[in-house]
């Protein structure tokens, strides 16, 4: 089997041994160089590795978008929770301000009132919270859902899984 390479011819004379198939033969002794390697492989080699650069950023573009995205969830999750803090905070503030307002008046009114009154307030500003933290919770408890889903989803979608189960083992079992 002879390959297209390019050969240097020795001195006059000078020849080797040649085993071609159980053939053994003379001939005039020549040096073999490598030949160069073809275009089309370098070009390939080339393709391949554009195309998975091109695949490689896509990917990553998509994964980009979507952590963004997520990124801004959290801050507008953050900032709900700020202005829930800062919600709480002013009625406490109000809370203590009226009883301070009411408490130099109850000397001649009933005392209960007053304090009934802050304690109702308080009771409307926690309640308040709580179903503000509550939707977020909800919100984020169906978040979690649907990426569970989707995780789910996309195991469930594998190839493995169109195959019988005896079909997988034999296959496996021949590896």
């Amino acid at each position: 089997m002879t390959t297209m390479a390019a050969y240097r011819v020795f001195a006059e004379g000078e020849t080797e041994i040649c085993d071609d198939d159980g053939m053994i033969y003379k001939r005039k002794k020549r040096l073999r160089t490598s030949a160069p390697s073809s275009p089309l492989s370098v070009t390939a080699e080339e393709n391949n590795d554009k195309e998975r650069r091109v695949r490689r950023k896509t990917t990553l573009g998509h994964i980009l978008k979507k952590r963004r995205f997520e990124i801004e969830q959290w801050e507008r999750f953050s900032s709900v929770m700020e202005d829930l803090e800062l919600s709480a905070k002013q009625n406490t503030r109000d809370t203590v301000v009226v009883s301070v307002q009411e408490s130099s008046f109850a000397e001649n009114t009933d005392v209960a009132i007053p304090i009934i009154d802050d304690a109702v307030r308080q009771v409307l500003a926690y309640e308040a919270t709580v179903d503000k933290i509550l939707s977020m919770c909800d919100l984020v408890d169906r978040r979690c859902d649907a990426r569970e889903e989707a995780f789910i989803h996309s195991l469930s979608a594998l190839p493995i899984w169109e195959t019988e189960p005896r079909d997988l083992l034999t296959s496996l079992s021949k590896c």
